[in-house]
This record gives structure tokens, C-alpha cells and sequence, in this order.
């Protein structure tokens, strides 16, 4: 019996044969239906099964059925088993058989050299659950080239003999998993920010191993220096021979727990890494702002190294020979004049270079670029944004003048030498002074609930009481005086410190130098400017910085100050964001958030699970467990804090977990939505149906406006005090009636402000109603005081809800907050238009409105030309052609229709039109 088998496991054949058949012809057989497919190189055989014939009737119909249930049986296990195959030839065709159950087996042909190749015996699933696809070049050379760098960087580290016993093992365990890493990646990565396969975050993992690798031998090499040079400041001692070691082994540690760190995510994929080291380089060192991607963060960071080149060789010149208190060289001064204009003019400018590249080459470079300016023509953004970095560099070419100049005359009096210490103390009182008045005293004044305590705003804007408003925000006195407070700060006040403190410092150093010529100028260098431009972009939080300074330096630690500018400097990296100390603003608000997350009296019991997690909040329950999940709970707010990462609750219980590193910019995905209106469509799309009518069209269309709606007046609005207290990073939510929106402050500089949007619920969604209700319901009528009620004073609030509020996550920053905006109104013209004269004229200014744009189009030209255009209007070129289309025309409303044809003609629109089409076209020529 024979039974022939297709690809799908189903019998296609099955029939008894008489006699007996030797096992050559099955071999025979067998070697004309295999074949092999040249599209996809996979080899397969027929498979059959044969067995002998019974002598009687009777008992071959037995076996023959037994068989076919035992066939069907094994069919049913291969087809589970094995992955689809090719469709095979014809059974008919291919008449093989054979005593041995043959499966069928595929091939890819691995080609070694040029005529030279390999089988490798699997299928394509198979194939790809064991590697990854890369089709490109760049690709594998790329791969090619982490695997030796892997393995020699591996083999130096073994070499050195850091490893020992079972380490060793641990050790190329973790070479290993990296290596492999970029043959088959892990998929999906705990790090990943996308859903789906990411190509990034298949390099992540062996370059962290690689520059983990460089640090230790570089650690391990400057650690075996003979006479390494050692630097004390603050008391400790850098790059000592045993800090070196110490730090090695710390990483050696570290390394030995990548499986571990990459389980959990907490390695960021390599290019966001890489935004982030370049970030936090810029802000902690240069004073820079936030970066908005990998383009701009590489920018920004050099742009700033090129302005410390400058500022250092100047510098340089004027310090490297003492001089006298009674002469400052002239060198100097430019230092500090040059120093003060640079800081002005960084401080003005955003890290995306973008802009500025856009507007160098569509005003200097038009005809390299003029397709492309024209067509940023249609939307008016890119043109405004071109404006303004226009007038910003024709401003800044103004006040740095001013400011070089001025800066210089100031330096070159020696008034900052011949005054101290007098002139310093005068400045830092003054600066707490007018720093506690405008960023603390003002906006405290103008919150909602200031204080948390008093039911109402003391400084009310004029809408404040205004049910709906209809006009722009009237500006009060109250902003004039934080708008000329705040330029008094940071154009005067702070500069003069700064100037102050450099003027005696570099002196200082001219008659002694502490770590050397070289360092010592680099370091004043950078901390003047990093101080100036953070001083320009917002100095909500310097005289906080400026305060703890003098404290810190002048009464508690005196003895291990350096100088005050350098104090000042790694002060306002302390208060911050810093590397190895934690950022003090950053840990205080991640400890409130945590306290005020798991306090006792907040407790959700919303599944057993958070019945059982919950219990770790209760002190009083279990004392010896709280110590514990205290300690540990602090150490990890502590590492979040120093390295800006985020803490977020496990499934909503007291349980807080810690992800990977990420820039100010959080968001590594583009989420930008797109609308459609008659701007981005076709006219053939809009007329077959209203492609903007559905939900998500509409949300992008009233963000995309709310954004436009911030452009124009969120930096002004931010600089007035309106928007409370902000720092780079912060977040805030814009509620109303109909909206909500998420925004967050991306870069603050001086006279620009870079956020992102993002919507969240419109009218109708619990979310939306819950958030609204949040913010609108009042606390002014909550009279309890813990059980009863006894009241409140006037204008105060009582103390339930002066406790409920200081136990909040978030806070009401301002009730109302005035922003252009629109509503759509759904407009039938069916309704509108009932008598057909009416729609008749519609249409036909409708049909003129079409010719006019296309006939003074500057690209109808291209059109006529297009030859796919022309072979769509070549049927509409003869005279006798007919438009019939019921759904479209009609006799009542359309002019040029014919009803004895039933339709239109080109002569019949050419009767109507033709002096309209004449009339434009010669417009046109003139």
C-alpha cells in the first residue's frame, strides 16, 4: 500500500499494489521527486510509507485500514511538530516511495565566497528564533566589529588577573551574553521604550560592556602610576593611587551583576545614554539647558567647549603672571567682559540647532534650498520661528556689546579688589534679599491657597473673579514689579558677584597657584560660566544656592573652602543634579512625594495584594519591618535622585521601583499626531468623504492649536509669574470643561521656553470629570477640624482642609489661566442651504474658487506636464465626452448640465466657465 502525503500533513493519495518491489526502485523513485526550489533554496523530499501485501483480500483491507489510522495519527504529531513547508509537486508527478519514513528538510544556502557555499540545515522559523535578521551592511560590520572589541577588552580584563575562581566563569558568562546579545537580542528589552523589535537596544548591551571594560583597565593603569599627581580639594584626596582602586574594584563588582541590571531595565538603550551623559555634561559643567535629542545635545555641548577654548586662552594670558591689586590687566577685563557676553548669548540660544540652520540656509543658501522653503511657506510656524532666531541674534549683537563693554569698564576700576570684603557681604545680602522677596514672598502671595493655609490668592489678577473670559489676561502691577525684579537679579545683581568673586579668585590664584596654572584657570573659567548662564536662563533657585553657600563655607566647614566662586559652583551642583553628591531639590521632592504616597491615612485597600503591601506603611504594625524597608527605601530615593531616574509605585502600592536614566526630554518615542483638513488632503479625498471628522482627527486639531496657543504666550506667561515657581523638567496640567493637556518644560533659557504636549482626556471620560472636579471643587466651605466642626477663621482655611492639602501629590498653581482657543460647531449645509438658488450659487463660487486656485498655482505648469495627469484627462478632452454621475450632479443645482444627455459636457462647462478661466488666465500673465 501506498499513501502519498502533501506539505499540509492531508493524504492525497492512497492505493494497493500488487506484488513486491525491491528497495531500488523505492531508491530510484525516491531520487526523481526530490527537488530543490531555486527561489528559496529549500530542498524537500516526497514522503511516502509502503508496506507488504497480504496474501488474502480480506486481511489487506484490515492493514490497509489500520495503517491509514496509524498515518493519520503520525500526520496529526508532524503537523504539530513541524512548521509549514513549501507546496511540493504534483502527487501525480511524483509517484516515489518508500519503506522509511522520510521528513521532509529544508536549507539555506550560507555563502562563504564567490561560487563557495554552505547548507545550513534549518528553516526560516527556526533560523529566526536563533538569530536575529540584518540585511543591512552597516549592520553587521557594526556587529562584527562590537564582537572583537568585546572579546579583546574581555581578554585585557582576564589578562590583568582581576577574576579569580569561580568569577573567572561569571566573568565569561557575562562576555558571553553580550556577544550573543548581538546575534539574537532580547526581545522585548526591559529597557526598551517601544513596543515590537527594537535595533537599538541589540548594541546596549556589549557597548556598556566595553566602556565598563575601558574604565577598569583605565582605573587599573592609573592606579599603577609611580608617581601619580595627587589633588586635594575639600580635604579629599583625587585620583590618589587608592581612590583609583577602590573605584576599579567598585566596577569590577558591577559588572559582575550586568545580567542582573539588564533583567531589570535598568540600562538605558545606548543612544539615550548617550543623550544623557552629553546633558548632564552641559548643565552640570557649562550651565547649559535641556537637550531635545542627540543632534542637540552634541550641540549644545559643543558650543560650549568652543566658547571655554576662548574664554581659556584668555584667561590664560592675563593670569599666568602676578599682578598687583592695584592693576588689573587689560586682558583680564576682555576676560570678563568677553565672559559675560558669551554666558548672554548661550544663555539666549536653544540647544536644537535646527532653527538656526534653517534660517542660514533659506536667507543665505536660497538657491540650494528653495524647493524646501517654499513649502515650509504653507504652515507659518517655521517662518516665525525663523523671525524670532533673527531678531534674538540681532538683540544679542546689541546687549553683548553693551554688556562686554560695561563689564569691562567694571573690571578695569579695581573696585571689586579695593572694596572686599565689604562689597561681598553687601551683595550677598542684597541678592537673599530681593531672591526671598521675588521667588518666594510673590509667588506665595499669588497661589491659590497660599501657604496652604489662607482660602484665596492675596494678589488677585483682575479675571479672578470673571465667570467666563473674552479678552487677554490685563497685566498687573504686581507682574511689573516680578518682571523688574527678576531683571535686576539677572542682569545686574548676580553678574556682579560673579564678577566679584572671579576678580578675587584669579587674583588669588596669580600669586598661588594650587593645582596648577592649567587647572586652576580652566576651573574659574568654567565655573564663571556655568554660574552666569544658569544666573541669565532662571535664577529661581540661586539665592537658595547662594544662601546654603555662604553658610556652608563661612561658618560650618571654613577650613575646607577652596575659593568662593568654586564653592558657588559645586553648591549649585549640589542643589541640582550631581554625580556623586545627591540633588538636594530632586531628593526633597522625591521624599515628599514618597511620604505623602504611603501615609497610612491614604491607604487604597484595593485587592489583597495591596492589603498585604500596604502593611509595610503602618510604623506602629510592624516596627523591625518599617526600619528595614525604610533604609531601603531612602538609599533608593537617594541613587534616583543622584542619577535622575524615575521612582514609580509597584502596581499601586507602597512598594517603589526604580527604572533606567533618562534626559529631561523623558519621552524617547515620537508620539507628534498628525490632523487632516483641506491644507494636507487631496480634494478627491475631502469630496468622497470627511476624512477629519473622526475622534482622533479632531483631538490633534484642538492640541495641535493648543500648542500653537502656547508658543505665542507660555514664555511671556512663564516670565510674569503665572505659572508659579518652574525648573526645568516640571510638569503641568492644563484642565477645562472640554480638555485636559500634560505639559512639560523641556529647556528654560533666557527669553525662550521649550516644552512638549501632550493630550489626555477630552469632555465625557471619567478621567477628565474626576481631574476638573479635583481642581474646581473648593476647600473654602470645609469646616472640620479631625472630628468636628468647629469652624474657621476669616480668609483661612480650616484644619482638615490645611492638612488634606499639605498631603497632596500635586498642587493647584492657578485657577485660571487664560489661552486663546475655539470650538467646532457642526454646521449642516443641507439646512443652511434648502432653496436650490442658494445652493446654485454656492456651487458655482465653489467651481471658481477651484479654477482660480489651480490656474494661479505656481506649479500648474509641472501638472500640464505630468504625463500621468494627461492620461487621466485625455477622456475629458473630447468634446463629445459625458459626466454622468447622478450621486454628483443635478439639474436643479448645477448650471452647466445638459438633461438631455444627463450629464455634462465640456462644451456645456465651457459655456459657463470659459469667460472665468479667460479672465484668471490673463490675471495670471500680468
Amino acid at each position: 500500500m501506498h499513501v502519498f502525503i502533501d506539505e499540509n500533513g492531508e493524504i492525497r493519495s492512497c492505493y494497493l499494489k500488487a506484488g513486491r518491489q525491491k528497495e531500488g526502485n523505492f531508491r530510484h523513485q525516491l531520487s526523481n521527486c526530490d527537488c530543490i526550489s531555486n527561489a528559496q533554496e529549500i530542498q524537500f523530499s516526497s514522503s511516502s510509507t509502503t508496506t507488504s501485501e497480504s496474501q488474502e483480500p480480506s486481511s489487506g483491507d484490515q492493514a490497509a485500514s489500520a495503517l491509514q489510522q496509524q498515518l493519520l495519527l503520525m500526520v496529526a504529531r508532524r503537523t504539530l511538530s513541524e512548521s509549514p513547508r513549501q507546496p511540493s509537486q504534483d502527487p501525480e508527478d511524483s509517484s516515489c516511495s518508500s519503506a522509511q519514513w522520510k521528513l521532509n528538510r529544508q536549507f539555506y544556502r550560507f555563502i562563504i565566497f564567490p561560487g563557495r557555499w554552505i547548507k545550513v540545515w534549518y528553516d526560516r522559523l527556526t533560523l529566526l528564533a536563533l538569530l536575529d535578521r540584518t540585511e543591512d551592511i552597516k549592520e553587521n560590520v557594526f556587529a562584527v566589529l562590537l564582537v572583537v572589541l568585546v572579546s579583546l577588552l574581555g581578554f585585557l580584563t582576564l589578562n590583568q588577573g582581576f577574576c579569580k575562581d569561580i568569577w573567572v566563569l561569571l566573568f565569561c558568562l557575562v562576555m558571553a551574553s553580550c556577544q550573543y546579545s548581538l546575534l539574537k537580542s532580547v526581545q522585548p528589552d526591559p529597557a526598551s521604550p517601544i513596543h515590537g523589535h527594537n535595533k537599538i537596544i541589540t548594541y546596549s548591551r556589549p557597548v556598556y560592556f566595553c566602556i565598563l571594560c575601558g574604565l577598569i583597565l583605565l582605573l587599573d593603569a592609573g592606579s599603577k602610576d609611580a608617581n601619580p599627581p595627587v589633588y586635594t580639594m575639600y580635604g579629599l584626596k583625587l585620583f590618589s593611587p587608592r581612590s583609583l582602586q577602590s573605584a576599579r574594584d567598585h566596577i569590577i563588582v558591577f559588572l559582575y551583576c550586568f545580567p542582573a541590571i539588564s533583567l531589570l531595565g535598568l540600562f538605558p538603550q545606548i543612544n539615550t545614554f548617550c543623550i544623557y551623559l552629553l546633558e548632564q555634561i552641559d548643565m552640570l559643567l557649562f550651565g547649559g539647558s535641556a537637550a531635545a535629542g542627540f543632534v542637540s545635545a552634541l550641540y549644545s555641548i559643543s558650543r560650549s567647549f568652543v566658547v571655554l577654548i576662548v574664554l581659556y586662552a584668555f584667561c590664560f594670558s592675563a593670569v599666568k603672571e602676578p599682578w598687583d591689586a592695584q592693576h588689573i590687566p587689560a586682558l583680564f577685563s576682555a576676560f570678563c567682559g568677553l565672559l559675560v557676553a558669551l554666558s548672554y548669548h548661550l544663555s539666549r540660544q536653544s540647544s536644537d540647532p535646527s532653527v538656526l540652520m534653517s534660517l542660514i540656509q533659506c536667507k543665505y543658501v536660497p538657491h540650494y534650498l528653495r524647493q524646501q522653503c517654499e513649502d515650509s511657506s504653507a504652515d507659518p510656524l517655521p517662518e516665525k520661528m525663523r523671525e524670532s532666531v533673527k531678531e534674538i541674534l540681532k538683540s544679542d549683537l546689541i546687549v553683548c556689546t553693551a554688556a562686554a563693554v560695561l563689564s569691562f569698564a567694571v573690571s578695569a576700576s579695581t573696585v571689586f579688589l579695593s572694596l572686599r570684603p565689604f562689597l561681598s557681604i553687601v551683595l550677598f545680602a542684597l541678592a537673599w534679599t530681593v531672591g526671598f522677596v521675588t521667588h518666594y514672598v510673590l509667588p506665595q502671595l499669588r497661589k491659590h491657597h497660599p501657604w496652604l493655609w489662607i482660602s484665596h490668592p492675596i494678589l488677585k489678577s483682575k479675571e479672578h473673579q470673571q465667570r467666563e473670559v473674552r479678552d487677554a489676561a490685563h497685566l498687573m502691577w504686581f507682574e511689573r514689579l516680578y518682571v523688574w525684579l527678576q531683571c535686576f537679579e539677572k542682569y545686574i545683581l548676580y553678574p556682579a558677584i560673579i564678577l566679584n568673586a572671579l576678580t578675587i579668585d584669579a587674583f588669588s590664584i596669580s600669586k598661588y597657584k594650587k593645582l596648577g596654572t592649567h587647572c586652576d584657570i580652566i576651573l574659574i573659567t568654567v565655573a564663571g560660566m556655568k554660574l552666569l548662564r544658569s544666573s541669565f536662563c532662571n535664577p529661581i533657585n540661586q539665592f537658595v544656592t547662594l544662601s546654603f553657600t555662604v553658610i556652608f563655607f563661612r561658618f560650618d566647614y571654613r577650613d575646607i573652602s577652596e575659593n568662593f566662586l568654586l564653592d558657588f559652583f559645586m553648591m549649585s551642583i549640589v542643589f541640582h543634579k550631581a554625580s556623586f553628591i545627591a540633588p538636594l531639590w530632586d531628593l526633597l521632592q522625591k521624599l515628599q512625594f514618597i511620604m505623602t504616597y504611603i501615609a497610612p491615612w491614604q491607604i487604597a485597600w484595593g485587592s489583597s495584594f495591596h492589603v498585604f503591601a500596604q502593611l509595610f506603611a503602618i510604623p506602629h504594625i510592624l516596627l523591625k519591618f518599617i526600619f528595614l524597608y525604610s533604609a531601603m527605601l531612602f538609599f533608593q530615593t537617594l541613587a534616583t535622585s543622584i542619577f535622575s531616574t524615575p521612582l514609580s509605585p509597584f502596581l499601586g502600592s507602597v512598594i517603589f521601583i526604580a527604572s533606567y536614566a533618562r534626559p529631561i526630554k523623558f519621552w524617547e518615542k515620537n508620539y507628534n499626531t498628525k490632523r487632516s483638513d483641506h491644507s494636507n488632503t487631496r480634494l478627491a479625498i475631502q469630496i468622497e468623504k470627511d476624512a477629519g471628522n473622526d475622534d482622533n482627527n479632531l483631538n490633534s486639531i484642538f492640541y495641535e492649536h493648543l500648542t500653537r496657543s502656547l508658543q505665542e504666550s507660555l514664555c511671556g506667561d512663564l516670565i510674569l509669574g503665572r505659572w508659579g515657581n518652574y525648573n526645568t523638567g516640571d510638569c503641568f496640567i492644563l484642565a477645562s470643561d472640554y480638555l485636559n493637556a500634560f505639559v512639560h518644560l523641556i529647556e528654560i533659557g533666557n527669553g525662550l521656553v521649550t516644552f512638549q504636549l501632550r493630550g489626555l482626556e477630552f469632555r465625557g471620560t471619567y478621567c477628565q470629570q474626576r481631574e476638573v472636579e479635583a481642581i474646581t471643587e473648593g476647600d473654602e466651605d470645609n469646616e472640620g477640624c479631625c472630628c468636628c466642626k468647629p469652624g474657621h477663621l476669616p480668609h483661612l482655611l480650616s484644619c482638615n482642609a490645611a492638612f488634606n492639602l499639605r498631603w497632596l501629590t500635586w498642587e493647584i498653581t492657578r485657577t485660571q489661566y487664560i489661552l486663546e482657543g475655539y470650538s467646532i460647531i457642526d454646521n449642516n449645509a443641507a439646512t443652511m442651504l434648502q432653496v436650490f438658488d442658494l445652493r446654485r450659487i454656492l456651487i458655482r463660487y465653489y467651481i471658481k474658487s477651484i479654477i482660480y486656485f489651480t490656474v494661479s498655482s505656481s506649479k500648474i505648469f509641472d501638472w500640464i506636464k505630468d504625463e500621468s495627469i494627461q492620461k487621466v484627462l485625455q477622456p475629458y478632452a473630447k468634446w463629445h465626452y459625458i459626466e454622468r454621475d447622478l450621486a454628483m450632479f443635478n439639474i436643479n443645482i448645477d448650471e452647466d448640465y445638459v438633461p438631455c444627455l444627463q450629464g455634462i459636457t465640456r462644451a456645456s462647462f465651457c459655456s459657463v466657465y470659459l469667460d472665468w478661466i479667460q479672465f484668471c488666465a490673463r490675471k495670471r500673465v500680468e
